[in-house]
């Protein structure tokens, strides 16, 4: 799979509105991993906008995390930060059954009240550097409430939403434990290169920080104390996107939670998430997420679509 890194792409998903997770659940998801729709090899690394958390109910192949490649068999559990590079190849000729989550825990964990500024900061710092894979044997306690969550969004009983809002709490708290103790022996899996994720990193947090103001390539290196040459280089090394793209992304991405929770025009909208030009705005929002803005505020219905997304798997968006 070492062409992945090549041709990462970024597979852009949205949570339904009113949930705080995206399920990719059923047997929709036994499939031939790694391979396109005709069963040609496909081993392109991605990575998403959101939390991934996917266990492995049957079969075997390779995962990739970052630049690591190892096998995944039954009952493997994989948690992989946003923008973090990974994929899954199932071995030739077997099909897979993985079952997948998806949580935005910014968004999530700033609605905690308990948590002061720096208590979330450092939570998060934890979380969105994590890539794991581990056995369920090894992590029973996550598994259990894993499989917990997974249930309640299966069968959507009276209370749902209150106890998936526990188990996500739990969930991330415990990823957050599983990252700092160092008697688990459980280790994120990184880069060599350490130093150069640190650096993207840190551009990264700038981005998300300020992505609604006119920002330059030259802030976002100089945040990351780079030069705007290294950032672009080390951009497209790991990421294979341009500085530029990630800005739009983190536009774009916050463009459709306004889309589906204010009343705004798409004039407001892309002023809003630092667009000067509404048709500069849509030109990049169909790009990424496939659709314009009216078209794709027009399908999400808050009401009616989110039994559907979690009973029969969720869409992608950016496809």
């Amino acid at each position: 799979m070492t062409s992945s890194t090549k041709k990462a792409k970024l597979e852009f998903l949205q949570i339904p509105g009113g949930e705080d997770v995206l399920a990719f659940l059923g047997s929709k998801w036994i499939k031939q991993y790694g391979a396109d729709k005709n069963g040609r090899p496909d081993d392109t690394g991605h990575y998403h906008n959101l939390l991934e958390i996917g266990i492995c109910r049957w079969g075997r192949g390779t995962v990739l995390l970052g630049k690591q490649e190892m096998e995944y068999t039954e009952d493997t559990i994989l948690i992989t930060a946003k923008n973090h590079l990974h994929n899954i190849v199932s071995s030739p000729g077997v099909k897979s059954y993985w079952e997948f989550i998806y949580i935005n825990p910014a968004d999530f964990l700033r609605t905690q009240h308990e948590f002061g500024k720096r208590e979330l900061e450092r939570n998060m710092r934890k979380i969105e550097s994590v890539q794991i894979k581990k056995q369920r044997k090894e992590i029973p306690l996550f598994a259990q409430e894993l499989e917990c969550l997974m249930d309640q969004i299966r069968t959507q009983e009276y209370g749902y939403r209150a106890c998936v809002k526990g188990l996500v709490y739990t969930l991330l708290m415990e990823i957050v434990k599983i990252t700092s103790m160092e008697s688990l022996e459980i280790k994120s899996v990184q880069n060599p290169n350490w130093d150069k994720l640190k650096k993207i990193e840190l551009a990264m947090q700038y981005v998300d920080t300020h992505y609604a103001e006119a920002i330059r390539i030259s802030d976002i290196a100089n945040a990351a104390y780079i030069s705007e040459s290294y950032l672009r280089r080390i951009f497209a090394e790991t990421y294979n996107m341009s500085p530029l793209r990630y800005v739009n992304f983190v536009r774009i991405d916050s463009a459709c939670k306004i889309l589906r929770d204010q009343a705004l025009n798409i004039n407001e909208v892309a002023q809003k998430v630092g667009f000067d030009n509404t048709s500069t705005f849509i030109k990049n929002f169909k790009k990424i997420v496939g659709k314009t803005p009216k078209q794709w505020r027009k399908e999400v219905d808050l009401n009616n679509h989110t039994t559907d997304a979690y009973k029969n798997g969720a869409q992608k968006w950016w496809r």
